[in-house]
């Protein structure tokens, strides 16, 4: 195994470990799921390195299979990282728009069909450290659709998760939002350095190093549930399970007086503070 695989294999192993994590925090949450699903992404992505720099003992057969299971997270990521935000920043609004959801698994799955089916397909070929896309092979036009694709969803993603962390009231909510944006530009910019704008702009082969920076990604993600409680079933969490189930109209105000939570009564007005 080389050291690019033992690269990947690391990040691999601790993307599982973090979704699993996500999920044990509170499995009976949507947004603890979205996270896991998102985190496996990366896992996905990084099995594909794997054995893509394990060349030239993996075949091209080998390669293009290895890459069309890759590309389930290579191609899902960016809307479940949106999905997860959207969750995230408005639990119960982002339920009202199930049209976007569609769109949200809907672009990604056609992106899935069409690699598995060769109609629209990333080609691959030999570079300087293992089996890398063949951007000269590729269709530039699916090229850019993927580009528009992942690079809007998670610039939207972006603009919630900021908007997020300056409407937050308490300071967790904030750096919650802020580490996890910091993680996003970070990771998003390295990897398109690496696997997209130097092997197309320049004589330089770097290898494809999208997969390992997803490590930046999940750090970020480990450091907001580990260190600013994120994804945690609180006593606020919990709170608000109970509440759903009541049938009366109440509000929950925190210990510094901040209303936390209301709940409308069905057939009731809006309720407000007395």
């Amino acid at each position: 195994m080389t050291p690019l695989s033992l690269i990947y294999l690391v990040a691999l192993l601790a993307c599982v470990y973090l979704a699993v994590m996500a999920v044990a925090r509170n499995p009976r949450a949507p947004l603890n799921w979205l996270c896991a699903g998102f985190l496996l992404c990366f896992a996905l992505w990084s099995f594909e390195d794997v054995f893509h720099n394990l060349y030239p003992r993996v075949s091209e057969a080998q390669a293009i299979l290895y890459g069309n299971i890759g590309s389930i997270g290579g191609y899902s990521f960016a809307s479940l990282f949106l999905a997860f935000v959207m969750s995230l920043v408005n639990p119960k609004g982002v339920r009202r728009w199930w049209p976007f959801h569609i769109l949200l698994a809907g672009i990604p799955l056609a992106f899935i069909i069409g690699q598995w089916t060769g109609v629209a397909a990333l080609k691959l070929g030999p570079g300087r450290y293992g089996w890398v896309v063949d951007w000269d092979r590729s269709s530039p036009i699916l090229a850019v659709a993927y580009y528009a694709y992942y690079a809007g969803f998670i610039v939207v993603g972006l603009v919630l998760l900021i908007r997020h962390a300056r409407r937050a009231r308490r300071r967790r909510e904030r750096m919650q939002a802020l580490v996890m944006a910091a993680a996003t530009v970070v990771t998003l910019v390295l990897a398109t350095l690496t696997d997209v704008v130097l092997p197309r702009l320049t004589a330089l082969q770097p290898p494809e190093l999208g997969g390992a920076f997803s490590i930046i990604w999940a750090a970020g993600l480990y450091i907001g549930i580990t260190r600013y409680g994120l994804l945690s079933l609180t006593a606020e969490t919990a709170a608000n399970e109970i509440l759903a189930a009541m049938r009366d109209s109440l509000f929950l105000l925190s210990p510094e007086g901040i209303i936390v939570t209301t709940r409308r009564a069905p057939g009731r007005g809006t309720v407000r503070p007395a």
